[in-house]
């Protein structure tokens, strides 16, 4: 044998053993607890979801999964944090279309670089808005409020629940396909705008369905449309943008689980199998349903194209509209 070829046999060997020692470690993989740093406060829907699958991952892997809230900065904080921790599987990270399509737009510097710093493991699910107006206003269809909103340009308002947030880019990009002139009134929140939308003091807004429904069925508000490309199950009957005359309009908030990019592949194998089996059905499933999410359970490579997907439809829009959060 060759000084050459030896070498090369010594290289093959040691990978060889490497690997080996990586899927024993991801077979054994958790033997401590886990956190998933989680972008937005305690209480709210990404919350819920992060310790709905948080407890169904530390009942299925035998170690607690503990659910570590960062937020601020639209989920830069929490991003940045996440970015930098180790990437041995124990740090997680839930991420959502803002915090890895929407705020590199929004952000003249960020402390992390979506593409590069996180490995995607599962995309849970996808969360439409939905277009609602207040009963007070005489349209009963999309068609109807374009009319009526181009008869009076500038003067009927929609509320969103911040800059930035897919709520308010959902409303910009209704208003540039449709050719309206809409005034944009930002909240500090989607209760409050959901709130002023109820009262009247504003025409119309997007937001997700699991809060208008009880009040779809009281009549306080009416949902015209939603904003994805297939109906969903919360609200059957109510038609999506692109059948009411707004081609190709596909909007959808979704949320995620990542880890740091030099995460071992098995390790993020493993998880996305453990919860792809939560995701095929039963209580998990159920309790996700519940919070307006539907289902897709993509892995690491389906989930970095719809990532790649939102980023394309984003950016440029964020661009032509200029905005920017310190």
């Amino acid at each position: 044998m060759t000084q050459s070829s030896a070498f090369s046999l010594c290289v093959a060997t040691v990978l060889a053993l490497a690997a080996s020692v990586d899927s024993a470690c991801a077979q054994g993989y958790p033997v401590k607890s886990v956190r998933i740093i989680t972008p937005f406060p305690a209480g709210g829907g990404i919350d819920v979801v992060a310790r709905i699958i948080a407890a169904e991952l530390g009942a299925r892997l035998g170690q607690p999964f503990v659910v570590d809230n960062r937020s601020g900065a639209g989920g830069v904080v929490a991003a940045e944090l996440a970015a930098k921790a180790p990437p041995d599987g124990y740090t997680l990270f839930l991420a959502t279309i803002g915090t890895q399509s929407i705020n590199p737009f929004m952000y003249s510097k960020l402390g992390y670089d979506p593409a590069l710093d996180f490995r995607p493991i599962t995309l849970f699910g996808e969360v439409p808005n939905v277009l609602a107006v207040h009963p007070s206003l005489p349209v009963k269809n999309v068609k109807e409020l374009i009319a009526f909103a181009r008869a009076r340009p500038g003067q009927l308002s929609f509320a969103s629940s911040g800059l930035g947030t897919t709520p308010h880019l959902s409303g910009e990009l209704f208003r540039r396909q449709a050719k309206l002139e809409l005034l944009h009134v930002p909240y500090k929140g989607g209760n409050l705008a959901f709130q002023d939308l109820l009262g009247g003091y504003v025409t119309m807004m997007f937001t997700n369905a699991p809060t208008l429904v009880p009040f779809v069925r009281s009549g306080r508000v009416k949902v015209l449309a939603v904003t994805s490309s297939k109906r969903i199950g919360a609200l059957p009957d109510v038609p999506t943008l692109d059948e009411a005359g707004l081609p190709g309009f596909d909007v959808r908030s979704w949320s995620g689980l990542m880890a740091p990019s030099a995460t071992p592949p098995e390790i993020v194998n493993r998880l996305h199998g453990v919860l792809a089996k939560a995701l095929e059905g039963g209580e998990v499933r159920d309790k996700l349903v519940a919070q307006g999410m539907e289902i897709v359970a993509a892995g690491p490579d389906a989930f970095a194209r719809i990532i790649a997907r939102d980023t394309a439809i984003w950016g440029p829009l964020i661009k032509e509209l200029g905005l920017k959060l310190q």
